[in-house]
């Protein structure tokens, strides 16, 4: 009786502790699961895009978590590029307002835009420039553009130009990539990618669950990767939109 009695004593101590342990326990499992889901979902759209050309976007993909949640999410962690490391035969730029100030040449730029890389080396603060992946024609089309208004442009810069600094880098447009590999088209190939992780969610669910265990005693791994705050994940519901 005394050792039954000890027995059961053990299995409520045992119970007890896991039952404190279990709340924090079951937000990391959501964690390493969801985590999971998003890395699986990476590795479906690299083989949905196998393109040497778009391996740097492919590598820019990266399962974050959701501050605050125990949500997850796949998203670019590359916004920002050296102007060095652009591709002058296939990208172009655009500018926007980015901070205070503002310029004649400044919304010049904006309102003129786009522009062949390497067009506008110099902008007023306040203006940062965008990038965007176009065709070889498109880009043609553009530098045409460009060239009509290149005296127009010199004559902007020239009453500007103690107030202008060096363009080093510039944003990447990563949703307007996505939409033209999404659905294609002429000139760029077709590389439907986020449907079909959309239509494999179940798959990925079942296999993370495999991996991971709720309801044992042995310890779960600490789910450890990059957090976008709550409003950037509002911004990804407008990006879902587009896809779904």
């Amino acid at each position: 009786m005394k050792l039954q009695a000890q027995r059961n004593k053990k299995e409520f101590d045992r119970f007890k502790k896991y039952s404190k342990q279990f709340p924090k326990r079951m937000n990391d499992f959501m964690m390493l699961v969801n985590l999971d889901m998003a890395d699986q979902a990476r590795q479906e759209i690299a083989r949905a895009i196998p393109d040497p050309e778009f391996a740097r976007y492919i590598d820019s993909l990266k399962p974050v978590l959701v501050a605050g949640s125990t949500e997850a999410a796949l998203v670019s962690m590359e916004n920002k590029s050296k102007v060095g490391d652009l591709d002058e035969t296939t990208d172009v730029c655009f500018f926007v307002q980015d901070g205070k100030g503002n310029s004649a040449y400044g919304d010049y730029l904006i309102e003129q835009s786009p522009f062949v890389l390497g067009f506008v080396k110099l902008a007023p603060k306040g203006i940062s420039m965008v990038t965007r992946r176009v065709t070889r024609d498109e880009r043609a089309e553009v530098l045409e553009q460009n060239i009509e208004k290149r005296d127009e442009l010199t004559d902007m810069q020239f009453e500007c130009k103690d107030h202008l600094i060096k363009i080093t880098e510039s944003y990447i447009d990563v949703l307007f990539v996505l939409r033209r590999l999404e659905f294609g088209i002429p000139g760029m190939p077709n590389r439907p990618h986020w449907r079909r992780v959309a239509g494999n969610i179940n798959k990925y669910a079942a296999n993370a669950l495999k991996k991971y265990s709720l309801f044992d005693d042995k310890s779960l791994p600490k789910p450890v990767a990059e957090s976008i705050s709550k409003e950037q994940e509002l911004e990804l519901a407008d990006f879902q939109e587009v896809f779904n």
